[in-house]
């Protein structure tokens, strides 16, 4: 397809823009809510034109931004300390970055054995049965199944259940673009307050900004709010490799959903009350779960009469049409990522360009320890 041919704005260079490296946030701020929040509203003119009223403050008054009856929905998925910090017989340093839990053991005449995918770092010289050891070389895991050359996952196994592994001996599995080492500091504040639902690799970071103080403050003014759960995979930092965006496979996540939860967003709907994501993973669940809202039967719930368990991989870009949510709470993102390109197909393209230059030129931090947004949209 040449320029000519392609849709409007569909080229990934599109949605690109330069940040500088000093701005991108390598720690918290010493409390959740002194962050800054940056309020995107949209107004109708007269005529129906949409414009967009912008202001700065700081996120602990967000309170005065919602309303009484708003829902905000929450992502409840807790990080699991998914990175542990090996060392082979040699001597030799290795990262052992846990994907995934097989949720299968055997027993052998060491006893019995629990099985976990893995990203190895460096995977060059790492051989199948090599015993990697942690905790000064008191526990080991061992090297099962090495794949192909071209796959930095390795199959391991371990003496001890995947998740006890990792409350043990596991440490916060910072994003790739803070660069340092993680700190104790970093196990409380790389995971939201409400979290408690283990499986993320990677923080809902939309969340980091609440404490329990401010939790209670739009409890007290009349906000209600609701939880979901989507486990984070290392997919949300695959890069988009094409070059036009609509070509891009998105990465598959697992998502639950209460019936409770599903209630409230019903009766918000069918009341014309707000709908607020907390995150671009509470938003993607929402917006995935449109047919879902119209059949509450049974049958939804034939598995699992509580708790929806399904699976999303949408791909939220420019001229999709917003179903469900009446605003998101989110930081500020990757140029070129899926996430700019869904706050693209929220409020365009030039108007996302035009607020996130002027984000950078009021020096606002970006990624997951950054600054926030709060965007609402015109009912």
């Amino acid at each position: 397809m040449d320029n000519n041919s392609r849709m409007k704005n569909s080229h990934l260079d599109d949605y690109n823009f330069e940040l500088p490296k000093k701005l991108i946030a390598q720690n918290p701020t010493k409390k959740r809510t002194e962050s800054r929040l940056l309020i995107t509203k949209q107004l109708r003119g007269p005529n129906n034109e949409s414009s967009f009223q912008t202001s700065e403050d700081m996120f602990k008054n967000i309170s005065d931004y919602v309303e009484p009856n708003d829902l905000l929905v929450f992502n409840n998925s807790k990080v699991i300390q998914a990175r542990l910090n090996c060392m082979k017989e040699t001597g030799g340093k290795v990262e052992v970055f846990v994907t995934k839990s097989n949720h299968t053991s055997s027993k052998d005449s060491s006893g019995q054995r629990y099985y976990f995918l893995a990203m190895v770092k460096p995977k060059k010289k790492i051989r199948q049965g090599m015993r990697l050891f942690l905790n000064q070389g008191k526990t080991s895991i061992t090297v099962e199944d090495l794949y192909t050359d071209d796959s930095k996952i390795c199959l391991f196994s371990a003496n001890l259940p995947t998740f006890k592994l990792l409350e043990t001996f596991g440490v916060t599995p910072l994003p790739p673009y803070i660069n340092r080492l993680p700190t104790k500091k970093d196990s409380e504040r790389y995971q939201t307050v409400y979290a408690n639902e283990p499986g993320s690799l990677a923080a809902p970071t939309a969340g980091l900004h609440f404490d329990e103080k401010l939790i209670s403050t739009l409890q007290e003014k009349g906000i209600d709010m609701a939880f979901l759960t989507l486990h984070v995979g290392l997919g949300t930092f695959d890069p988009i490799k094409t070059t036009e965006i609509s070509q891009h496979q998105m990465h598959t996540e697992d998502f639950f959903i209460s019936k409770k939860t599903l209630d409230k967003i019903r009766a918000a709907k069918k009341n014309k009350k707000r709908i607020i994501a907390v995150g671009t993973t509470s938003l993607r669940v929402l917006e995935s779960i449109d047919d879902i809202l119209l059949d509450m039967t049974e049958k939804v719930f034939r598995d699992h009469p509580d708790v929806l368990h399904s699976q999303t991989n949408i791909y939220i870009q420019p001229g999709y049409k917003f179903r469900v949510i009446d605003g998101l709470i989110t930081n500020f993102h990757l140029p070129k990522s899926t996430l700019f390109i869904l706050l693209c197909a929220l409020i365009g393209r030039e108007k996302s360009l035009d607020i996130y230059r002027k984000a950078i030129n009021n020096n606002f931090r970006f990624f997951s320890y950054g600054d926030s947004m709060l965007v609402l949209k015109d009912r």
